[in-house]
């Protein structure tokens, strides 16, 4: 039982105030929390001997949270954005999780089986992979209600909507060949001096489809899935586009390089594995997209791209998980309504935001504790529809630069596991903000460059520290001719190959 249980809230359905009960509690708990420790700092030393101060606070925050209790349900539709659907996803409690809390082995399968035959009828789907029930909000009932009701019983690790989620850039509008300015920003052309992407990096595209015989993508493609049908390409699933939106996220991952036409992704030669989770513009359901990652991941995808809302969610971390423990990486959009990211932070899944020209932060890009890095996102060029160039603006435009990087990592070291390409791409960062990963600006800014010579330096134990074990580990390779410290790549062994060393070292230490 938890905290909040012990306080006796009845979270019936019947109940219209339950949920906001629930979250008054929270609130004034964390208010609470903030005054007292206010009040121990020596400023507050005159006010905490002030009775009439405690009884202000006191009142004050009841009457603010009980008008934010009354007001906010626990789930807020945005129109456009995430939408209900009359569907939940549901995971009963892990008994990893109930074993960790001193549940006995009896209790966890009576707590497992009661979770399971509540919603026996009301389930739409079982998902195998992640143990989530996709089950249908009861008539009479709403999104909120019911999601109080489950989780009162303890039975549930969470229950939320089924979203209805969108793409979140605007769908391209322009066309017209333009430079592609992100390329300059995070230094692609020094990057590809060393690796310009290998066809045994799979990037998959889980959005609206790609355009199949575009010129600048279909000798990239390799088969696809229809997770809204449940149908592989192979097996007649339809993977076309439907809106424009999952061509022009293609191309900035992995438009073809070096073919003299159109545009450029982050990878020249990168297989691009198109995933549709929604039939009809404009977006679709949740655990459909999730549906779409998990195929990808398991289907040879090590990089999956989720240019759509849904971000906060905590079905996406349980799939992040899942991803992560396929050996792939998942990077998905911040978003575009400029929010403040900061009531979660996912350990598995790489949250990606948007910068200008100038290297500043739009103000429809969101931020926030949970995002982990930064790409160029505004007026970017790319891959449209029918078979043309497309410019478009959005933290969808940010994701597949920044996943497009980590398929030039896999490209040149494809030893690696998700864990050293995600730190190769997020040490290669450039710092926007406060030193170090910080709440407004993650770990900074991607750049290409950065992310391949941290690796090409990185050279000893631990892997993603540079420091001067790595100038050692060089020495030892050169004086054994190891064919890793011809650093020019002129076939010879020389001074030349030190000094050219020691500058990569010097851009990264």
């Amino acid at each position: 039982m938890s905290p909040i249980d012990n306080f006796g809230i009845d979270n019936s359905g019947s109940n219209k105030y339950a949920a906001s009960m629930t979250q008054l509690i929270h609130r004034v708990f964390r208010l609470f929390t903030r005054v007292n420790r206010a009040q121990a700092s020596p400023e507050f030393a005159s006010l905490r001997r002030s009775t009439r101060f405690s009884i202000v606070v006191w009142f004050a925050s009841i009457f603010v949270a009980l008008a934010a209790a009354d007001d906010e349900p626990h789930f807020v539709e945005r129109p456009g954005i995430v939408e209900f659907s009359g569907q939940m996803i549901v995971r009963p409690m892990q008994p990893a999780d109930l074993r960790a809390a001193g549940t006995d082995a009896d209790e966890i399968r009576s707590i497992r089986a009661r979770a399971s035959t509540r919603l026996a009828q009301k389930t739409i789907e079982y998902v195998r992979q992640t143990d989530e029930f996709i089950v249908a909000v009861p008539n009479g009932e709403t999104e909120n209600s019911f999601a109080a009701r489950l989780m009162a019983t303890g039975d549930y690790q969470y229950a939320v909507p089924n979203w209805i989620c969108h793409p979140v850039s605007t769908i391209p509008n322009d066309g017209g060949y333009w430079q592609q300015w992100h390329h300059q920003k995070v230094r692609s052309a020094l990057a590809w001096d060393f690796e310009t992407g290998d066809a045994a990096v799979i990037i998959a595209i889980v959005d609206g489809g790609v355009e199949v015989d575009h010129i600048d993508l279909a000798g990239a493609l390799v088969p696809g899935y229809n997770a809204q049908d449940r149908l592989t390409q192979q097996n007649g699933g339809d993977v076309t586009d439907v809106d424009g939106h999952g061509t022009f996220v293609a191309g900035l991952a992995g438009a073809i390089g070096n073919n003299g036409t159109h545009v450029v992704g982050m990878g020249w030669d990168f297989s691009i594995m198109p995933v549709r989770y929604y039939n009809n513009p404009g977006g679709g359901f949740l655990h459909n997209l999730l549906d779409g990652v998990r195929w990808a991941a398991d289907n040879g995808a090590q990089i999956v791209n989720v240019s759509q809302t849904g971000i906060e969610f905590a079905p996406v971390q349980t799939t992040g998980a899942y991803v992560r423990e396929q050996g792939s990486l998942l990077f998905w959009a911040a978003g575009n309504d400029g929010r403040d990211l900061s009531w979660f932070d996912w350990n598995d899944v790489l949250i990606v935001g948007a910068t200008d020209e100038a290297d500043e932060r739009p103000s429809w890009s969101a931020y926030g504790e949970a995002l982990d890095l930064y790409a160029p996102g505004n007026n970017i060029l790319s891959t449209g529809v029918p078979g043309v160039l497309a410019i478009g603006s959005g933290t969808s435009s940010a994701t597949p630069i920044a996943a497009g990087i980590a398929g030039l990592v896999w490209s040149a070291y494809p030893d690696f596991s998700p864990a050293q390409v995600e730190q190769a791409v997020l040490s290669g960062c450039v710092d926007l903000g406060a030193p170090g990963n910080d709440a407004e600006w993650g770990n900074g800014r991607v750049d290409a460059w950065l992310s391949v010579s941290v690796c090409r330096v990185d050279l000893a134990l631990p892997i993603g520290q540079i420091d001067f074990f790595d100038i050692q580990g060089f020495l030892a390779r050169f004086a054994a001719e190891d064919p890793i410290a011809d650093w020019n790549e002129d076939t010879m062994f020389d001074v030349f190959d030190l000094i050219a060393f020691l500058a990569d070292f010097d851009l990264c230490y």
